[in-house]
């Protein structure tokens, strides 16, 4: 006899919500009871493919009934009221990154999950992908024995991309919270060990597009573990450079111009994203997001332009992937077997909760010039990462 499928509801189906969407429907372990959007194209776009209701708001959804999880691709304003209006209502919650705008607001939802007894899990999906799986397996093994320090340098042209006044506005959005909470993701998988305390700075580059579009951090990890966070957002030097090769020189600043033809204000850019999304098919989860470099104490490990990783050490270089499901894909089956089998999650909403506070130190620690301490971090469950990891196997890259 087949599985049962789990009920699921989606709640934002826009840009955001494509990739687990599509890995959901891959899966084949959910049925797809019914979506929630403010925005008409969205709900019809819902209903054309997949035959069920779409709703204008979350109590609609919820008075209709029969769900067992909700996926929450929302505003990241949005994702408290949303999660915990969910919870009280008996249904387990996948809801995407960052998990919300504030630490109080975060441990709210991981409260509220935890009186009800049902599962709250936060889309951090980059710890998952291909080549940072691949720099795990190899951690894990013990070949190059402890790591001693995580570097995250992502250099994109992510501020120049249509954006709303909500991804824009530091109080809800900036490449802090926007792409801080997939950088700490990674770390936190790779480093092993919690976040002591963290040292960053933010900038506003460009006089005629304000706002928050750089970080920098150091992040000091328990057992002398050291980690770098940098990000850049304004789309000159692009980090995929040092792991797909030299790009075409002519598109660098190709995103900056298309903006300044097609768009003038945020609401035009937001109404921009939006065709976008009804227009253009998700990209794949897996690949090389940013660069990587994890230094352990007999090697190092980089990402492979093949979606794989570099391993150096005494005995050469050589290339290493691992087989199986990787990115959105993951969290989705993690998801799944949180409600079919009762899987205790990885990225829980304390990983979430882990994220948001390094997210939320660059910028106390930028405004303030001092080292903030990190209360809220944990200690990585080893046991729910092999669960989820545990049967990706490592193969050997020919040349």
């Amino acid at each position: 006899m087949s599985a049962p499928k789990v009920r699921l509801g989606i709640i934002g189906n826009g840009d955001a919500a494509a990739m687990v969407l599509e890995d959901a429907v891959s899966s084949e372990h959910f049925e797809f009871v019914g979506a929630v959007d403010v925005d008409p194209r969205a709900r019809a776009r819902f209903e054309n493919r997949f035959h069920k209701p779409a709703y204008a708001s979350v109590d609609e959804l919820l008075a209709a009934g029969g769900l067992d999880g909700v996926y929450i691709a929302t505003p990241t304003k949005l994702h408290e009221q949303q999660t915990i209006a969910c919870l009280e209502a008996g249904v387990n919650v996948l809801v995407e990154k960052p998990i919300s705008t504030s630490l109080e607001a975060a441990e709210r939802m991981i409260a509220t999950a935890k009186a009800k007894g049902l599962t709250l899990m936060v889309c951090h999906k980059r710890s998952v992908d291909r080549s940072i799986l691949s720099m795990y397996k190899i951690i894990e093994s013990g070949e190059l024995g402890r790591v001693r320090a995580v570097h995250r340098w992502h250099y994109t042209d992510w501020f120049y991309r249509p954006r709303g006044l909500d991804e824009r506005n530091p109080e809800t959005g900036g490449v802090v919270l926007r792409q801080g909470a997939h950088e700490y993701d990674v770390i936190r998988l790779l480093a092993g060990t919690p976040a002591l305390a963290l040292r960053g700075t933010t900038g506003d580059f460009d006089a005629a597009r304000h706002g928050e579009g750089f970080y920098a951090s150091w992040i000091d990890h328990a057992d002398g573990v050291m980690a770098t966070s940098i990000y850049g957002g304004y789309g000159h030097f692009l980090t995929d450079e040092f792991t797909k090769g030299m790009g075409d020189g002519k598109k660098v600043g190709a995103a900056r111009e298309i903006l300044e033809t097609t768009a003038s204000t945020p609401e035009l850019e937001a109404e921009l994203k939006r065709v976008e999304a009804d227009t253009i098919a998700p990209s794949p989860s897996s690949g090389v997001y940013g660069f990587t470099l994890v230094n352990c104490e007999g090697g190092d490990l980089r990402p492979s332009p093949r979606g794989g990783a570099f391993v150096y050490s005494d005995r050469g270089r050589r290339e290493v992937t691992v087989e199986g499901i990787d990115g959105t894909a993951i969290i989705v089956e993690e998801f799944y077997r949180a409600i079919a089998d009762s899987w205790k999650v990885l990225h829980d909403g304390e990983w979430g909760l882990a994220c948001l506070e390094q997210c939320l130190a660059i910028r106390e620690s930028g405004e303030s010039g001092a080292l903030v301490a990190l209360t809220r971090q944990g200690v990585v469950d080893q046991r729910a990462a092999r669960e989820i990891i545990g049967d990706h196997q490592v193969r050997s890259v020919e040349s």
